[in-house]
């Protein structure tokens, strides 16, 4: 344990599991966990702004909001630790934003938990899904049945978004390499077993871990399709990206994508 102040991000893509990660820190004690202050969407910004934490504004300086806003606003300096969510896509929409980035890599000191998802085509699935949906889908109501009908996906695309997905991996580690850093992984530690996601990510935060026997909560997916029943040119995909890179995202059938 440090008595100083400990500052982190959680750095991911969309649709990892980040928010139920980070509304499992926020609940323990001395945590402070904002969500995504910094991205490209003015609504998503100010869901994320409130009587704790003020809003950036386009064209105020990234750098300068991270540090005295967010770390340093009045909710921040309570807590022994802080942190928010940093989408590989935000604090890009604006120029100003961009030193926020530099911020982050220039202060080693800050903790950074890397969550990623192994199956690349379960995750453009599920993108192209909640985009289809127009939203979240509520697990009471679930989706009308035309909003999950099959649709197909062009070859570019998916090598787009699968190397898009890979650059921002390397990039992280990279970046980051100088800080202290937690690899998790979507599948094995949020869906598979979140508990000790959040004792391991409680540790390496020198946070105190929920108790045995205490509730965390747990990853509940709203929408189960397997990618292979879901993409109407799935087989010529498969085809597609034979001896690839990504030829094992099509080597057999998936147990079901999640939105």
């Amino acid at each position: 344990m440090t008595d100083r102040q400990v500052r982190f991000i959680v750095l991911s893509h969309y649709l990892c599991g980040a928010g139920l990660l980070l509304s499992g820190l926020d609940q323990r004690p001395g945590v402070k966990a904002f969500g995504e202050p910094l991205n490209a969407s003015e609504d998503a910004r100010r869901m994320c702004s409130g009587h704790e934490l003020a809003g950036f504004r386009l064209g105020e300086d990234g750098a300068g909001y991270l540090d005295q806003q967010l770390f340093g606003s009045q909710a921040g300096r309570a807590a022994r630790t802080v942190g928010c969510l940093m989408a590989y896509g935000d604090a890009r929409a604006d120029r100003s934003m961009h030193s926020a980035w530099t911020y982050l890599i220039e202060n080693a000191d800050i903790r950074v938990i890397h969550l990623t998802r192994r199956n690349r085509l379960e995750h453009l699935v599920e993108m192209t899904a909640v985009e289809r949906v127009q939203g979240w889908l509520d697990p009471s109501t679930r989706a009308p049945d035309h909003a999950l009908e099959p649709f197909s996906l062009s070859s570019y695309a998916c090598q787009e978004e699968f190397d898009r997905q890979v650059a921002h991996q390397l990039w992280a580690r990279r970046a980051f390499s100088s800080h202290p850093l937690l690899e998790l992984e979507f599948e094995r530690d949020i869906r598979g077993d979140f508990r000790d996601a959040l004792v391991r990510t409680c540790r390496f935060l020198d946070v105190d871990p929920p108790e045995l026997g205490h509730p965390v909560g747990a990853y509940r997916p709203q929408i189960r399709v397997s990618p292979e029943l879901l993409i109407l040119n799935y087989q010529e995909l498969k085809e597609h990206f034979q001896y690839t890179l990504y030829q094992d995202l099509f080597s057999s059938p998936r147990p079901g994508v999640a939105c």
